[in-house]
């Protein structure tokens, strides 16, 4: 954002610390009251440049600010005596649906005792719901007790074999594993905003939930918020963004997602410009599920289904691997299918501009246009995706990245006379014919 300094209105810029601090901005016509101004982006303040003449300011998206560390709570012998010291300010793990074979620390390692306690994960925000299996250098061991609302359990020295520094592992579950319920978590633990209405668009949000695969996260070391945030979004296929009114929603793509609107012909202000990303095509795609924390190894799923078609279209092989959190091999198959949906036929992504009435799109919205069509060619309408969004408030213009989803068939409504059983058109009360439609 560019704006006037001839009068030095901004020379104390620096001073007034807007550093990272949330804003708006408005777009209206000249004499527009405040009231009428729309609201065209949310985020924070970023790096600025100024001279006698202008500021340039550099505003970012407000998931760029998400930045705090999940796994915040750490171990500390003030709250744990016996704590070993390799085992001082480790972060208390996070984690989210089924996990598997995490290691638990001792919390009481240094004390002589025939009772030792070990931490499952942090359970200041949820519980433990279930604790499926606890090992001993990979041998299955019962505890003597449990507390799964402090996330901890009790192991006898002779099951540790006489050494408390024995390594300790255990499944276990967190009951929210719906991908979109841990986003929904972690931005209300972590970002302060529970799901409400007043920060979120909480319509589209919970029609996303119903679309979303379950999955799962494990946080032991310094991951950020919105990192975490990506991690879970890419297991469910997901966009979480904040729209322009600054509300959170999350979006799951959708090939039968209703379309916004229309963009006619004469809208486009440009002519397009089209790339092909033939270069990011697979083959295959492999699949990683069901993590082992501790081994960090996985289950394996390879889709091929597609192997010999998109082999055909291109020429050649390719196959990139997914890590996930995703848990079973359902999932797994699910989540290839979306790969290889895209990738087995990659489309063009086609960039075109219109003025600014069409500045109230979003990203993931579908619209009806023929965005490469010459002018001296018919309109061949179908239905793309909104890719990505670039608005120039100078210009008051907003260029698309568009790409194709599938063919549109308009809804044609037939309309006809009404007649009686000799054919005789029926009127009412006023002599006009009755018109039916179907």
């Amino acid at each position: 954002m560019i704006d006037y300094n001839g009068d030095g209105y901004f020379d104390d810029w620096r001073d007034r610390n807007l550093f990272a601090q949330a804003c708006r901005l408005l777009v209206g016509q000249y004499g527009d009251s405040y009231a009428d101004l729309e609201q065209k982006f949310t985020g924070n303040i970023e790096d600025d440049s100024r001279s006698w003449d202008s500021i340039s300011i550099k505003l970012e998206d407000i998931r760029k600010g998400l930045t705090k560390p999940v796994a915040d709570n750490l171990l500390t012998q003030d709250d744990y005596p016996y704590l070993n010291d390799d085992n001082v300010d480790v972060p208390k793990p996070i984690a989210y649906g089924e996990i598997f074979n995490a290691e638990c620390i001792c919390l009481n390692q240094e004390e002589s005792t025939t009772n030792y306690t070990f931490l499952i994960c942090d359970t200041e925000f949820n519980a433990v719901d279930s604790l499926d299996k606890v090992y001993v250098e990979g041998e299955e061991k019962t505890p003597t007790s449990t507390d799964l609302a402090n996330g901890t359990f009790v192991l006898t020295s002779t099951q540790l074999g006489g050494d408390s520094s024995a390594e300790v592992t255990a499944d276990f579950e967190i009951a929210i594993n719906n991908g979109v319920s841990i986003i929904k978590d972690l931005i209300e633990n972590y970002d302060g905003k529970p799901f409400l209405s007043t920060f979120w668009d909480t319509t589209e949000v919970n029609t996303a939930a119903s679309l979303a695969r379950d999955t799962s996260l494990y946080i032991d070391d310094d991951k950020k918020l919105k990192d975490a945030v990506k991690e879970v979004s890419s297991d469910i296929d997901g966009l979480f963004f904040a729209k322009d009114n600054g509300k959170y929603t999350i979006r799951i793509y959708d090939a039968n997602r209703t379309p916004t609107k229309t963009i006619y012909t004469d809208e486009w202000i440009d002519e397009p410009d089209i790339d092909n990303n033939a270069s990011e095509f697979l083959t295959s795609a492999v699949v990683k599920y069901r993590h082992d924390v501790t081994e960090d190894t996985y289950r394996l799923y390879e889709n091929l289904d597609y192997k010999t078609e998109t082999f055909a279209r291109y020429k050649r092989y390719k196959k990139s691997t997914f890590e996930t959190g995703l848990v079973t091999e359902a999932d797994a198959i699910d989540k290839s299918e979306t790969i290889l949906d895209f990738s087995s036929n990659v489309e063009d992504i086609v960039k075109r501009s219109t003025k600014w009435q069409n500045s109230d799109l979003e990203i993931m919205d579908f619209v009806i246009c023929d965005p490469t069509r010459r002018y001296s060619k018919t309109d061949t309408l179908a239905i793309y995706e909104v890719v990505g969004i670039e608005k120039s408030f100078a210009n008051m213009t907003v260029k698309f990245s568009l790409r194709y989803v599938k063919a549109y068939t308009p809804v044609v409504t037939a309309y006809y006379s009404i007649v009686d059983e000799s054919a005789n058109y029926i009127v009412d009360e006023n002599g006009n014919t009755l018109i039916g439609g179907e």
